[in-house]
């Protein structure tokens, strides 16, 4: 065993010793540990007071959400995969009217691919905008 990932530590820690052994374990023999969560580890609700210390303990590191030059380039990706051909323009306009974040750019690529295929249109700005416009509930 090299390396332990545990993931959405945020939903929940089922039995709290085990976590705490877990840590133990990963610092004695030197092994690495990734935890995942929503909320800093150190800020989590723990009974087990050794616990509350070791979590509090690790280092952290942040994802911040993504930019929206990111946001295009996910779009761009996405759009790619499909074998979608789409005008930069269009891609900015996506990028400018959704949410920053990669579910939401798979979302909607996955939504505007649906709605060119059902009514044989090429994805242009005026069939996104009916799309996002539909998803964020203004039709």
């Amino acid at each position: 065993m090299g390396a332990l990932l545990i993931e959405d530590l945020h939903g929940g820690i089922g039995d709290e010793r085990v976590l705490f052994h877990l840590l133990n374990l990963v610092g004695e023999r030197k092994l690495s540990m990734l935890l995942t969560s929503r909320v800093p580890p150190g800020e989590l609700s723990v009974r087990l007071p050794d616990l509350r210390s070791r979590l509090r303990a690790l280092p952290l590191v942040t994802i911040a959400p993504p930019d929206e030059a990111l946001v295009r380039a996910v779009l761009v990706k996405h759009f790619s995969d499909r074998q979608v051909a789409v005008e930069p323009h269009v891609v900015s306009h996506i990028a400018l009217h959704i949410e920053q974040s990669m579910e939401a750019a798979a979302r909607v690529v996955a939504e505007i691919d649906r709605a060119a295929m059902a009514s044989h249109r090429k994805v242009t700005r005026a069939l996104a905008s009916e799309v996002l416009a539909r998803l964020s509930g203004r039709d």
